[in-house]
């Protein structure tokens, strides 16, 4: 029954469709009948033998049937699961010593700064940073005829 209720779903669906274009379009009714019918078998048809195929040939997990099929059962042991929760926890651990790390940088850092000593952006040549001004460019004065 599952079968007949989703094609005929479906084939009302594609009818529906059809008359709309036909309208939008201003084909004459005789045209959109046929067309009606045409779309309305073939809509079904389709979707009759895909859910039919579906449900024989393994689909029953996804139209909602043999549920409990040993098959569709899960395939990691526990062992696996262990494992798995294992190297996340380590993989955390890792994470939050790295965290831990680099906060202890930026701290430093930020106390650095705080101080004014500038920590590693010091430039101990002497060298200064200073801005580009327009004193120190050549001008190009473009030739006058």
């Amino acid at each position: 029954m599952f079968k007949l209720e989703l094609s005929l779903g479906f084939s009302v669906v594609a009818a529906l469709v059809v008359v709309i274009a036909g309208l939008i379009a201003q084909a004459r009714y005789s045209v959109i009948f046929m067309r009606v019918l045409i779309s309305f078998a073939v809509a079904g048809g389709l979707v009759y033998v895909a859910t039919f195929l579906l449900e024989r040939y393994g689909g029953s997990f996804f139209l909602g049937k043999n549920r409990g099929n040993p098959l569709q059962q899960e395939w990691i042991s526990e062992a696996e699961i262990d494992e798995d929760a294992k190297k996340q926890t380590e993989a955390r651990e890792v994470a939050d010593a790295i965290a831990e790390d680099a906060d202890k940088v930026l701290s430093k850092e930020a106390a650095l700064a705080k101080d004014g000593t500038g920590g590693k952006d010091d430039d101990s040549s002497g060298a200064r940073f200073s801005p580009l001004t327009t004193d120190g460019l050549k001008h190009v004065i473009p030739p006058q005829n």
